[in-house]
């Protein structure tokens, strides 16, 4: 195979052929130059060779070997010629010196020229036609409406302000003097027993209350653990516990219940009241809900659930203590009896009564239904004519402001 040596005059040939091997060195200069041809080394041997073996063949027909490579030489340079010419050709047509881009720079010139000279036409406001002339007659035709919209509209804002300015002061004024009074009424009731304290708090407050006018003793039992005795330890069923007279083992417990209005049911209500008997060693026990909106409860304020077990109302947002009082009168009797059988409490009669008490009730709480309604009407009435003036009188500023300074600007150009 060829190899390429250090001394780049001389071509270096080893290989075999069959049982023959050889190593030569050639620095023919003709050898050379005709390698020279040939950008593959490998590729010129063989094509050399095989022109000798053809030369050979010729010479042993008789053919001139000198002729025949004559011939080779002329057509190898011909071809060579031949495509220096085409390279020549081709960079003189597409060269930055060449008839294309003379051309294409003439086409882009003309195509300028053509450009300029259609913008310079449509931007000249004194020819007829123009784009620019027919954009200021338009311009100036919107400027004359919009001028005389201005100065109808102002006239016409004046006047109507003029008009209403007195009658809606009036009336606000007169609507200020109607909230004030409610306000003061609203301010009075949020000093009242349930403001500030949750619902719980509320139920110890009252039932302390009522308990202490009875000679009884009234604790906040809903975070002291009772008696029984819950997988979680011991139970704490049982938010006020009262102790009647004092005396220990007569008692009544009572449950603070302000919960969603599917969870006041008669049987789970029975159910913790039950628990909180057992748990604070009570003889009757009171549930306390925060609204009657409820299945139990219905528009009621006071009702026996079981005997020994009643439920009553204390509307915590507005709370009365009537029908608790006349529960806790009612439990207090029922405790008393079950430790003092020979007791001739009529109980019957009692409750006859009370169902009296619950119907005054119920009127009561329709008409506290209705104040609350026109409180709250009104408050929402004040609060939206409120924010109505004061939009309308930044609208009516801003469109003034608006007007007087375009018209200065319109009479200044």
């Amino acid at each position: 195979m060829p190899t390429r040596a250090s001394n780049t005059a001389i071509l270096q040939l080893s290989g075999s052929l069959g049982d023959w091997s050889f190593d030569r060195e050639i620095s023919d200069a003709t050898v050379l130059a005709a390698m020279g041809r040939f950008s593959d080394p490998g590729e010129g041997v063989e094509s050399l060779i095989g022109m000798g073996a053809r030369a050979l063949s010729a010479a042993s027909a008789t053919f001139d070997v000198g002729t025949l490579r004559t011939e080779i030489e002329r057509a190898l340079n011909q071809t060579a010629e031949a495509f220096d010419h085409v390279n020549t050709q081709v960079k003189g047509a597409v060269g930055e010196d060449g008839p294309l881009a003379a051309a294409m720079a003439k086409y882009r010139a003309d195509l300028c020229a053509v450009l300029t000279e259609a913008i310079s036409k449509q931007s000249d406001p004194t020819m007829p036609g123009s784009l620019l002339s027919r954009i200021q007659a338009v311009v100036k035709d919107f400027g004359e409406a919009l001028a005389r919209e201005r100065r109808e509209t102002t006239t016409e804002l004046q006047t109507m302000s003029k008009e209403h300015s007195a009658a809606i002061a009036k009336a606000l004024q007169e609507l200020t003097n109607t909230l004030a009074a409610n306000r003061a009424t609203a301010a009075e009731r949020e000093r009242g027993p349930g403001k500030g304290w949750d619902f719980e708090e509320l139920v110890a407050r009252e039932v302390a209350a009522i308990a202490g006018a009875h000679g009884d003793l009234a604790e906040h039992t809903g975070a002291t653990p009772g008696v029984a005795i819950t997988n979680r330890g011991r139970a704490r069923r049982g938010d006020v516990t009262c102790t009647i007279l004092q005396r220990d083992g007569v008692r009544l417990v009572v449950e603070a219940m302000d919960r969603e209005k599917g969870r006041a049911t008669a049987d789970a209500i029975v159910d913790e009241l039950s628990e909180a008997m057992g748990n604070r060693g009570a003889q009757a026990a009171i549930a306390v809900l925060a609204s009657s909106d409820n299945n139990l409860m219905p528009g009621r304020h006071y009702a026996q659930l079981r005997p020994g077990l009643w439920a009553v109302v204390l509307d915590k947002e507005q709370p009365s203590p009537i029908a608790l009082n006349a529960a806790y009168c009612v439990a207090r009797q029922a405790a008393l009896a079950a430790m003092d059988p020979s007791s001739d409490v009529d109980f019957d009669a009692l409750a006859a009564g009370i169902e009296e008490v619950n119907g005054k009730l119920k009127l009561l709480g329709v008409i506290r239904t209705y104040l609350k309604n026109i409180a709250t009407g009104q408050e929402q009435a004040w609060n939206a004519l409120t924010k109505f003036e004061h939009e309308v009188r930044e609208a009516t500023s801003r469109l003034l402001n608006s007007i007087v300074l375009q018209s200065d600007q319109a009479g200044a150009a």
